[in-house]
């Protein structure tokens, strides 16, 4: 998920790390105008933001205030420390470089940037809000420990799961709430508007403040009335009866009607393969989903395709019989007829090894390894026996000028250094596009940001977090 950038005028602060007994600190100093005042260059400040532990591969930052009256403050009343569990570093050393890097690949719901403080985005404040009124002073996030609050301890201890799935709930509130924010602003609008022009000029109109005030009711989060299968068959014979004239006479109405209805079918998609990804699914669960929603394997790819066949043999039968190639979709570019092959692997598949191979290098895992060679291998088959095929299937309109493979697999990286493992993995994969789940999930969240044209996927001034 990409974060905004903030921007403001005055040069950046700096940070230093300093080694101690069993870690490092790292010490912020602040731009001149962040600087608290009783401060000068003879008095310089500086501010103690965060701990790596290399005992225990733990990143430890203290949340304040960036910017403000209170600047350099703590930015909570209880909550005074987050520790995130990282990959190992190198314990010979950890510098500034090395804090960057960490700072850079905090989950999303913190803010990145020490310049603006640390913690929470204003967007997922009342995490912090709800952990303190559990009386929590840590927050602590971890890969493998289950989601709990140690009263006596004072620690509050989240799964990187756990937080990953609140993280995308807060996000749905946030886009339903501006999508309702935005149409309710709308109709208010027009409710007072032509209740001044029927006072002041006498102009009439087809709408009363009472129909208004329906409308707003219905976008509320919960709809005053459900509307009934007869009225859904009404209204759905109607606007079929009518398509051609509302074309003709009302476009923009009817252009709007199709994105809505695009819009509603895309959420129920999405939020269908949100649940999906929660649950330890076989592979034929989510064959069935592309086969039913064969639009989200179009934007894999660059170019307009179109599904020649699921399960589609592609060769490799021995003259002993066995040894079919069988691939879970084949397709073909819409215009020059050239075919791709499509794997489909589980999101639990494992796409990197445990261990580091070398400081913050990762080796391929043997599911990743053995997915991208079946895939070359099946494409290898196709190559060669394509003029076979073709005449056993009665299909000639798909060419093999250079097949591409795609293979959908896995789960995106949660770390800087297994992100570039797998990034460097599969930018060097010759004929293999290499798509995670997560990826093609949020293909379909821009998807519907782009149909709907929400702003909320950007931040206001109003939510920079400080």
């Amino acid at each position: 998920m990409a974060r905004p950038t903030y921007e403001y005028a005055g040069e950046n602060g700096s940070i230093e790390v300093k080694k101690t007994r069993h870690g490092y600190n790292v010490i912020f100093t602040p731009p001149e105008e962040a600087v608290p005042r009783g401060y000068d260059d003879d008095n310089e400040f500086k501010l103690l933001i965060a701990q790596m532990n290399l005992d225990k591969n733990a990143f430890t930052f203290f949340p304040f205030k960036g910017r403000g009256l209170y600047a350099m403050q703590p930015k909570y009343f209880t909550l005074q420390a987050i520790t995130v569990e990282i990959e190992s570093y190198n314990p010979n050393g950890f510098d500034v470089a090395d804090a960057e890097e960490v700072f850079a690949s905090l989950p999303v719901v913190f803010i990145e940037n020490y310049n603006y403080g640390l913690g929470f985005l204003k967007k997922y404040s009342q995490i912090a809000t709800f952990i303190e009124t559990l009386g929590a002073k840590q927050l602590y996030i971890s890969k493998h420990k289950p989601t709990y609050f140690d009263k006596e301890s004072e620690v509050m201890t989240t799964n990187f799961n756990d937080l990953r799935m609140l993280q995308n709930a807060i996000d749905k509130i946030a886009a339903r709430a501006s999508k309702i924010a935005l149409t309710t602003k709308h109709d208010v609008t027009a409710g007072i508007l032509l209740d001044l022009l029927g006072k002041s000029s006498g102009y009439s109109v087809n709408v009363e403040k009472r129909d208004i005030k329906e409308r707003i009711s219905k976008n509320a989060l919960w709809p005053m009335t459900e509307i009934s299968r007869q009225r859904q068959n009404e209204a759905v014979e109607i606007v079929t009866a009518n398509s051609r004239k509302m074309f003709r006479e009302q476009p923009g109405k009817l252009v709007q009607l199709r994105k809505d209805i695009e819009l509603v079918t895309l959420d129920e998609l999405i939020k269908k393969f949100g649940d999906m990804l929660e649950k330890n699914l076989e592979e034929y669960h989510w064959q069935r989903l592309f086969e039913e929603n064969p639009f989200i394997l179009n934007m894999a790819f660059g170019v307009p395709i179109i599904k020649v066949r699921g399960h589609a043999y592609v060769g490799g039968r021995k003259i002993v019989g066995g040894g079919d190639k069988i691939t879970d979709f084949l397709v073909k570019n819409s215009i020059s007829n050239n075919a791709a092959i499509v794997e489909i692997k589980k999101p639990t598949t494992k796409l990197l090894g445990a261990a580091t191979y070398r400081h913050d290098v990762y080796a391929p895992s043997s599911e990743l390894s053995g997915a991208s060679n079946q895939l070359l291998d099946q494409i290898y088959k196709f190559q060669k026996n394509i003029a076979s095929l073709k005449e056993e299937s009665g299909i000639y309109d798909i060419e093999t000028y250079s097949v591409v493979g795609v293979l959908v697999v896995g789960r995106s990286m949660s770390t800087a250094g297994e992100r570039k493992s797998f990034e460097l993995f599969r930018g060097n994969s010759k004929n293999i596009m290499i798509l995670t789940f997560d990826e093609l999930l949020e293909r379909l969240k821009q998807l519907k940001t782009f149909l709907g044209e929400d702003d909320s996927y950007f931040q206001t001034e109003g939510d920079l977090p400080f």
